[in-house]
């Protein structure tokens, strides 16, 4: 991938792959990560197809950024949070120093924070590589941070199965997290048995649901499952959840999920087969159940009932 950068009246090219794209201000711009230029942020006009700034992380490494709230990426917000391995950070591109708020721990070995999402109130969950999910609430990253070590308590740890988180997503109010793992997903409830509060408020422990393929569904997608990130539907009340693993598009019904009376959740899903390898798949926020499909030289518009 060829990008130009346009400054001080120079334009200059150079070649790069990004590790992580976010459409920002109202999806008139577009950031991304250069995997070899991990403490800067290259921002894009998307109308004219240029990167047009750069910005320092004041030498804080990324993994990865995301919005400041759920929705806020398409409202017009200037501010996003940025990962790395040893915390997280609130970056404002207006301000001179663009990390505003930081919050870092003293080792990163202990803390491996690899992908995040927030809600629409603006609390944040992380994954990390130990096969952790951290919760905190919004007044936490909030906060104005401190020196290296300083990182804050969060409000409620869970524990997977074992396997690095590679993807989180919540729903905007909280309630429900979805976690991806190479082979399958996990859909943790994140509201306590009494409905006063979720677990980026006070501590909850919560059995969560293990979504995974059929032992014949396995072989019919190839013998492996490689998930790419899961996600919620967005528009409306969130009803789906979308994954993919080579050719195959899968979707649950979150609402048959959560809301299902029977003694026993019975776990079902939908597959949908395409001709090329889907390596990316999310939600529009156009219309209820349509998904956009990224594949290798293609680009595929499906609706899902």
């Amino acid at each position: 991938m060829s990008l130009r950068l346009a400054s001080n009246h120079r334009t200059k090219r150079f070649p790069f792959s990004p590790s992580k794209s976010m459409l920002h201000k109202a999806d008139e711009k577009l950031l991304l990560l250069n995997p070899d230029e991990r403490k800067k942020i290259y921002c894009m006009d998307v109308e004219r197809g240029k990167v047009v700034d750069e910005w320092d992380t004041d030498g804080y490494s990324l993994s990865t950024i995301l919005p400041e709230t759920k929705d806020s990426q398409t409202q017009g917000s200037d501010c996003f949070v940025g990962i790395n391995n040893a915390g997280f950070f609130v970056v404002d591109p207006r301000a001179n120093k663009k990390i505003v708020r930081t919050h870092q721990y003293n080792n990163a070995k202990g803390t491996q924070f690899k992908c995040a999402a927030t809600t629409m109130d603006g609390d944040l969950a992380i994954g990390t590589g130990l096969g952790e999910i951290r919760l905190f609430d919004h007044a936490t990253v909030a906060k104005s941070g401190g020196a290296i070590g300083s990182g804050p308590r969060a409000k409620t740890r869970l524990v997977g199965f074992g396997d690095p988180m590679k993807a989180v997503d919540v729903t905007r109010d909280g309630k429900y997290l979805l976690a991806t793992c190479d082979s399958y997903l996990i859909l943790s409830p994140l509201m306590d048995e009494t409905g006063s509060h979720t677990g980026f408020k006070k501590s909850v422990k919560r059995a969560p649901l293990l979504l995974q393929l059929s032992s014949e569904d396995i072989v019919r997608v190839g013998g492996k499952v490689c998930f790419t990130p899961a996600k919620f539907n967005i528009v409306g009340e969130e009803t789906k959840i979308v994954t993919s693993t080579a050719n195959w598009m899968i979707v649950w019904n979150l609402e048959k999920l959560v809301h299902n009376d029977e003694a026993e959740v019975v776990i079902t899903y939908q597959m949908k087969w395409f001709s090329d390898a889907v390596i990316a798949d999310d939600f529009t926020s156009h219309a209820e159940g349509e998904i956009v499909l990224t594949m290798p030289d293609d680009v595929a518009v499906y609706h899902c009932k």
